[in-house]
């Protein structure tokens, strides 16, 4: 009998304890908990760096690391000629392309916010219609419009100081190139002036010594731009340095200094350095430029980077489809890539020579900074060797087809 109620008091007391969770559940789905999430409000504790600030909620005290976009270091894009000045303006250097100075200014990181040197200044850039304020002996440059400074290195400083004294003190700052046509009639003429190739060339031909041999005066004519022909070979080109000329082979591997373009002179060394300066100044300069050939039947590419300037967009070929009949659809597919937002335009020209000439085709593209573009431009052709001259901002593709 005992035994009987100790059971039945058990069993009561289970049915009491289920009875008790059953309604506790009950009334936790009928009224549930709510969880409210912080309507932060950041409030500014302490700056780490120019442009990461620690930051604590007022209302839950939470803390946060925040980066502001616009104030990170970033790379700046310059390129084209440009004017180097004092700060007084009585100085003044135009139409600058010493390539070492702009890519000074795109590797470095500027730094956000300006920074007023003007008091200090000793020059000042104006390169893409910017000013870029300098100063030589703390090796800060500002650039106010775009609201970005940079301090320096001493490696970097001394560089640009040498550059800058190159642009103010040097008497020479240019050299002519003259060439004889190869069809025996005429001149044709390019000037490389106030960059640093120009400056290499001028200290090469400086630096080149006499071999003893003289050579004797060809004709009293004189050379000029216009010019008909001339008892020279074809291709025979002279250069213009200051007040001295030189005299130089079709091919480049014969150099004379000479009392006048036809005169008499004294045969001069020619450097493999001084052979390479020249044919990057006559054939590939001012061009970020690349040259190669297309064989059809093989659909093999061969392209070399044979001068390097800088250019505000990258160009690399993808595909490139020819037809070899008559009237061909022929097509090149472009992979274009920028350092910042811009619209430009990009020619295709396609000729045998400069009076033989097939369709080609031109293009305005908008670019997006850092994203790859992908252009396709046709043109036409010959069922026999031709050449395409691609050009987008400062680059430049030359590329002869065999169809």
């Amino acid at each position: 009998m005992k035994r009987l109620l100790w059971v039945l008091l058990i069993f009561t007391l289970t049915l009491f304890i289920l009875s008790s969770c059953n309604t506790a559940e009950s009334e936790t789905s009928q009224n549930p908990v709510v969880t409210t999430e912080c309507e932060h409000s950041w409030q500014r504790t302490d700056n780490l760096n120019e442009s990461t600030a620690v930051e604590e909620c007022t209302k839950c005290g939470t803390t946060r690391l925040y980066t502001d976009p616009d104030s990170m270091p970033i790379n700046l894009f310059f390129s084209g000629k440009y004017t180097v000045s004092t700060l007084d303006g009585k100085t003044v250097k135009e139409n600058c392309a010493v390539q070492a100075v702009l890519d000074l200014f795109n590797r470095i990181q500027w730094d956000y916010g300006t920074i007023d040197i003007h008091v200090d200044t000793n020059y000042y850039f104006t390169i893409n219609g910017k000013e870029v304020y300098y100063h030589t002996d703390s090796g800060l440059l500002s650039c106010p419009e775009l609201q970005r400074h940079r301090q320096l290195s001493d490696s970097d400083r001394l560089a640009l100081n040498g550059w800058i004294e190159t642009l103010f003190t040097r008497e020479i700052h240019e050299i002519k190139f003259l060439q004889y046509a190869w069809d025996r009639y005429g001149i044709s003429t390019k000037t490389i002036s106030t960059c640093d190739l120009a400056y290499s060339i001028i200290d090469a031909l400086e630096s080149a010594t006499e071999t003893g041999e003289t050579v004797d005066a060809i004709s009293d004519e004189a050379v000029n731009d216009s010019v008909g022909e001339l008892p020279v070979e074809p291709g025979t080109k002279w250069l213009e340095v200051g007040d001295q000329i030189y005299r130089i082979d079709p091919e480049m591997k014969t150099l004379c200094r000479v009392e006048s373009h036809l005169g008499k002179g004294n045969l001069l060394t020619m450097s493999e350095e001084l052979h390479n300066l020249l044919r990057n100044a006559w054939y590939y300069h001012p061009y970020d430029y690349y040259s190669g050939t297309y064989h059809n039947e093989t659909n093999e590419l061969e392209l070399h980077h044979r001068y390097t300037a800088t250019s505000a967009v990258q160009v690399s070929i993808q595909t490139i489809h020819v037809e070899k009949t008559l009237e061909p659809n022929n097509t090149i597919t472009l992979k274009l890539k920028s350092p910042t937002d811009q619209t430009l335009r990009i020619t295709l020209d396609c000729y045998q020579s400069g009076d033989n000439r097939a369709r080609g085709e031109s293009k305005d593209i908008t670019l997006k900074a850092n994203q790859t573009e992908i252009v396709e431009l046709t043109f036409g052709g010959w069922t026999y060797n031709y050449w395409i001259d691609i050009h987008a901002d400062n680059t430049l593709i030359s590329l002869k087809i065999e169809p």
